[in-house]
């Protein structure tokens, strides 16, 4: 059994209340080897209700002066990440929250083969789930990007040494995770799996 570590990468702007409910899905994890590092991309509205959070060792928080967008949000943090082997790497929104088991699910997914980048499911909007036509190892580019075998939004794990080896646009200040994942799928392809471990409930 590998001992794997998860770093939480969590940006926010104005969402305190849908914060408060990602970070309890953190605390209530029945895996506990895991950190998060809030960036808060410069809001202007008050976090204080998230204080008790702060107080957790595992979890760190940055308050950007400026809003310059989510994408330099995560590359702030992503510059904070050790890069080892056995440490993963996995973006989760304000609005967005783990089912309990998640982490737990991701480490027996990875140690079992050790995997470099796994991408599971997520619980949508209307209650559906992301597309997944097959379990296995698929390509960013044609089963993703362009194919038909992966739709809809995913919860992805990326070893931190590969993780690093990419940062979003700064060209593009909301989202666009497009850009960041086809350069990482020049690197490895990722192993899919249709279990869902994340709500995905976004709001404006």
């Amino acid at each position: 059994m590998k001992d794997i570590y998860f770093t939480l990468i969590i940006p926010t702007f104005n969402r305190p209340e849908q914060l408060t409910r990602c970070l309890q899905s953190l605390l209530d994890q029945t895996y506990a080897n895991w950190q998060a590092i809030v960036v808060n991309d410069g809001s202007s509205s008050s976090y204080e209700i998230l204080e008790r959070f702060w107080q957790d060792n595992r979890i760190s928080y940055i308050h950007l002066e400026n809003n310059l967008g989510v994408n330099n949000a995560r590359n702030h943090a992503l510059t904070k990440i050790k890069t080892k082997q056995n440490n993963y790497i996995c973006f989760i929104d304000d609005d967005e929250h783990f089912i309990k088991s998640a982490l737990e699910i991701a480490y027996n997914i990875i140690n079992e083969n050790y995997y470099k980048w796994l991408v599971l499911q997520c619980f949508l909007n209307n209650n559906k789930t992301t597309y997944m036509s097959k379990n296995g190892y698929l390509d960013y580019i044609d089963d993703y990007l362009y194919g038909k075998n992966l739709k809809k939004d995913a919860t992805h794990f990326i070893r931190a040494d590969i993780a690093s080896q990419a940062y979003f646009s700064r060209f593009v200040k909301n989202g666009e995770e497009w850009i960041y994942f086809s350069e990482i799928a020049r690197h490895t392809k990722f192993w899919a799996s249709s279990i869902p471990v994340k709500y995905n409930i976004h709001q404006e």
